[in-house]
Parts: structure tokens; C-alpha cells; sequence
């Protein structure tokens, strides 16, 4: 394949304009209602300042609790691909082939290729990461009322549809099969999956303290929230997120250029997403700790 593959340049585009837009909501006082309801979402939007002025208008509005769709999405759609990856390499089966060749139309493959193991890992490490978001948002995150644009719920449904084949555009042949042995395993995955696991357990960690903010499922209430990451950052579940993604590529290997487009996608997106949270807690409380960042500690 000549030139960027279709699926490599929306990534990147989807980057450009995500920082673009963004970086014209905070240079510029005076923007419509709708561009605002628009770019942010969740409590950072001033629901009594952005007047709903038609039906149109409030249909483009959909619940934030419908995250939850994203993690299942996730959860089925790359367990089913991870299922298909297990039975071709390991089982002798056969990898579907529309899958194959919807992977040939807008990636490289098969033209470039990793080892087996680290594919294997990442696509185990995704499942992972879904079924914890899945069960955090069924048990234990406690939404607001609060509502978020159609945009983002149909640019959250096309990430966490897109990141399966944007992982195994770099698959050794779908359609061989392989035998893993212990000498295949590598420092990469170690750091990688060890980051993973780090990662994780402060992403839970957050959520949990977030949720214990609130007494019963009717306190919609905002609190300063307290307690591990948060005493540096106003989003540590953003840097929790931003590691796990990173963590993922390290075990792909860093010359998995698809994985670079969804992390480059993560990274932008949840950091400009906590400028907005970190804004609005200064905004919101004259106490808030003024030694925490958004969400690098002491950087951002």
C-alpha cells in the first residue's frame, strides 16, 4: 500500500482537529452555544449558560452515563477479535475474512508484521481494560445528570470500535498458525504489562474515590475529591488512562504506527479534557488545592 492507510490518517486527522478546536475554545471568548455543547461535556458544562433553544438542539444530547456503551462495544467487539486470533494461531481455524479484508482496505496489513506475542498481549491487554470499565461503570462510578454532545458519543463509539484492527493491522499471517514458547517473551512485555497493572489499579483507584464522594444514587453533588493521585493532579483516572494506552505500546513495540495513532488520539484527548476539568474546579471551589495540575504532576 502507497501513501497513509485510511484508517492511520482519520486517527491523525481526528488528532489535528480534536487540538484545534480546542485550542479555539480557549483562545476565543465568544462562541456559539453550540460549539461549546459541542467540545466539552460531563459536569464542565454550564447547562444554565448553554440554553437548549430547540428540540434539535436536545436531541444532540445524550446522557454521559452512556459511557457504559463504549465499554461494552469494547468489551464485546475485541474479546470476539481476540477469540478469532486465539482459534487461527492456536486451533488451526480460520480468521474471518471480511475482518481480513477490511484490515487489507485501510491498514498495512499484511504487509508489516510484529511477533506473535506481542499482538496476542495487546489484544488480551484491551479486553482487559474493557471488562474493568465495564464492571467500574455497572458497580461502581455514580453518574450526575449531566450530558454530553452526540459527537462524543459517536467519536467514543468509533475509538473503541477501531482500536481492534488498528492492533492487529501489524498481525503476523491471520491465517497461520503459531507455537508460542517461554523464550518469546521479552523485556517489553514485562514493563509493559507491569505498567499495565500499575496503571490500572490507580485508574480503579480514582473512579472508587469519585464515587465515594457522593451518599446514595440521588446525590448528583460535586466534591473536591482526595486521596492518592488526586493529591497531585485534578484527573488522575485521565493519567491512569493515558498510562494504561501507553503501556499497551510499549508491548507492541514502538514501530506499531497504527498503536501511536490511538495513543496520540488518548493522549490529546484526555489531556485536554482535564484542562477543562482542572479549570472548573478552580472555578468551582475557592479552597481547591492550587499545588495540583491537571494531569501530569508539576507539568500540566
Amino acid at each position: 500500500m502507497t501513501g497513509l492507510p485510511p484508517l492511520l490518517l482519520v486517527w491523525w486527522l481526528l488528532v489535528a482537529a480534536f487540538l484545534l478546536l480546542h485550542f479555539i475554545y480557549f483562545n476565543f471568548d465568544k462562541l456559539p452555544d453550540l460549539l461549546k455543547r459541542f467540545l466539552v461535556y460531563g459536569k464542565v458544562r454550564n447547562e444554565k449558560a448553554l440554553k437548549l433553544k430547540s428540540l434539535f438542539e436536545r436531541v444532540l444530547d445524550v446522557p454521559k452515563s452512556y459511557f457504559l456503551h463504549f465499554y461494552l462495544l469494547s468489551f464485546f467487539w475485541n474479546s470476539f477479535l481476540l477469540a478469532c486470533l486465539i482459534n487461527a494461531w492456536f486451533f488451526n481455524g480460520s480468521f474471518p475474512q471480511k475482518i481480513i479484508d477490511f484490515l487489507k482496505l485501510l491498514t498495512y496489513y499484511p504487509e508489516e508484521s510484529s511477533p506473535h506475542l506481542n499482538i496476542l498481549l495487546g489484544q488480551m491487554m484491551v479486553v482487559v481494560q474493557a471488562t474493568r470499565r465495564t464492571y467500574e461503570t455497572l458497580f461502581v462510578s455514580s453518574y450526575s445528570n449531566s450530558k454530553m454532545h452526540l459527537f462524543h458519543y459517536l467519536l467514543g463509539c468509533f475509538f473503541y470500535f477501531a482500536m481492534g484492527p488498528s492492533l492487529l493491522s501489524k498481525a503476523p499471517d491471520l491465517n497461520r498458525g503459531t507455537i508460542l514458547q517461554l523464550g518469546d517473551v521479552r523485556l517489553n512485555h514485562i514493563i509493559g504489562i507491569s505498567m499495565f497493572v500499575w496503571a490500572s489499579l490507580h485508574h480503579y483507584r480514582a473512579h472508587k474515590i469519585l464515587a465515594d464522594l457522593r451518599k446514595g444514587k440521588h446525590d448528583k453533588s460535586h466534591k473536591i475529591p482526595h486521596g492518592d493521585w488526586f493529591e497531585m493532579v485534578s484527573c488522575p483516572h485521565y493519567l491512569a488512562e493515558i498510562i494504561i494506552y501507553f503501556s499497551i505500546l510499549v508491548v507492541l513495540g514502538f514501530d506499531h504506527t497504527f498503536w501511536w495513532g490511538v495513543f496520540a488520539f488518548t493522549l490529546s484527548n484526555q489531556s485536554v479534557a482535564a484542562k477543562f476539568v482542572h479549570r472548573w474546579y478552580l472555578e468551582t471551589f475557592p479552597s481547591y488545592p492550587r499545588q495540583r495540575t491537571a494531569v501530569i504532576p508539576r507539568v500540566f
